[in-house]
């Protein structure tokens, strides 16, 4: 009995939920093939079809075929079993902090969770074919890696999004933000005979054309509006993250300034000034149903894992009866389709970021204000799964 500390997975969640599993598909073959007789049952069916086959056939080629293999995959899956311990997902290794695999696999009672050598290295394979691609796929944009925070892209432009929806919720700092307006603002576009429409209170431009006075009261509003876009924990630590040099938290705090200039024109108008904002669309699917949906994919990754290591000694029993190893190498198939969803989310995720970018290049509005970038993500992040396996199930119906 080994014991081994090894890295899976991409999140807590599904690292998780994956050594359940394969603790599961050790438990459930040693109960049905060591503990019961039902193992038993499975050796006579086998024998009795594959003597049968041999007779008819006139040779024992069946019968040998169904003892080598039932023995050798006997010592490799039903006996041999090793304990699994300091298992880290991916973005424990980037640094993830709240909540840990060992932490839930305390809480769910698998905190020894046990498994079978050959599938946990099999699983482990299957972990290093697809890091290592979605690694590749990461080179695209190094400053959002998805292996360090999955959908990270996507969490942090719903999370502004919502803080854009509420808009200034304090009546002291939206009292300031109007005052500075009438005060410094107007003035500075009409010393430079600006459009306010293009403009805002931070652009280089503008803050040069204000007075001493201005300047100064200008860098103590960002700041206080910076901590209005930052009120949120989570959004802090993802906004901390995700901004390394791409974008800056003035795109943020633009947005919300035009936001506030749309719901509350007249408040921002007090010097009776020409102000023809554009109307700014709500979004059409709610951000927290959004929402819910990159939050749910790890749990349904988990949960795909867990149930196919588990229907592993399914397999495992048709394989010996059938006396074809095709069975097996069907079912690794599967579960390394299951694994590849991390692959194809990586590319959507890669897909939108890219558009992203290039919509900015072209004058476009920011993610926050084009909610189909968002739609996008979550109805194709829920689609991949199926597809993906699908696609696997086909090859393998060819063959």
């Amino acid at each position: 009995m080994g014991v081994m500390a090894m890295t899976r997975g991409i999140t807590p969640i599904d690292a998780a939920f994956e050594l359940m599993g394969l603790h599961q598909a050790l438990a459930l073959t040693r109960f049905i093939f060591v503990e019961t007789v039902a193992g038993k049952l499975v050796f006579a069916a086998g024998f009795i079809s594959s003597l049968a086959a041999g007779l008819e056939k006139g040779n024992f080629r069946p019968l040998g075929v169904f003892l080598f293999l039932f023995f050798t995959l006997w010592f490799l899956f039903v006996m041999p079993q090793t304990v699994l311990v300091g298992s880290v997902s991916t973005m424990e290794q980037s640094g993830y902090k709240d909540v840990t695999t060992t932490q839930i696999l305390e809480k769910a009672g698998y905190a020894g969770a046990m498994a079978d050598p050959v599938l946990d290295l099999c699983a482990r394979w299957m972990d290093a074919l697809v890091s290592g691609a979605t690694a590749v796929v990461d080179k695209i944009t190094p400053a959002n890696s998805y292996l360090a925070s999955p959908f990270l892209f996507s969490k942090v432009s719903m999370l502004t999004g919502g803080i854009l929806a509420r808009g200034i919720t304090s009546a002291e700092l939206e009292e300031e933000t109007a005052r500075f307006y009438q005060d410094h603002y107007w003035p500075a576009l009409r010393r430079l005979g600006q459009d306010n429409g293009v403009a805002w209170p931070g652009q280089e431009d503008v803050v040069g054309a204000y007075t001493e006075e201005g300047a100064s009261r200008w860098r103590v509003l960002r700041d206080k509006l910076y901590g209005a876009c930052d009120q949120d924990q989570v959004f802090s630590r993802m906004f901390k993250r995700f901004y390394e040099g791409v974008v800056d938290k003035d795109a943020v705090v633009r947005a919300l300034l035009k936001r506030e200039l749309v719901l509350k024109p007249r408040r921002y108008t007090i010097m009776a000034y020409d102000l023809h904002p554009p109307v700014i669309k709500m979004d059409a699917v709610p951000a927290d149903v959004l929402q819910r949906v990159i939050q749910a994919l790890p749990f349904i990754q988990g949960g795909a894992l867990f149930l196919g290591w588990s229907a592993f000694p399914a397999f495992l029993a048709a394989t010996l009866l059938s006396r074809r190893i095709r069975v097996l190498l069907i079912f690794l198939g599967c579960m390394l389709s299951v694994k590849a969803w991390t692959l194809a989310w990586a590319l959507i995720d890669k897909s939108a970021w890219a558009g992203f970018s290039l919509n900015l290049m072209w004058g476009g509005p920011a993610l926050w204000q084009s909610p189909v970038v968002n739609i996008y993500c979550a109805v194709a992040a829920a689609l991949a799964p199926v597809l993906v396996t699908m696609g696997v199930c086909l090859v393998f119906r060819k063959k």
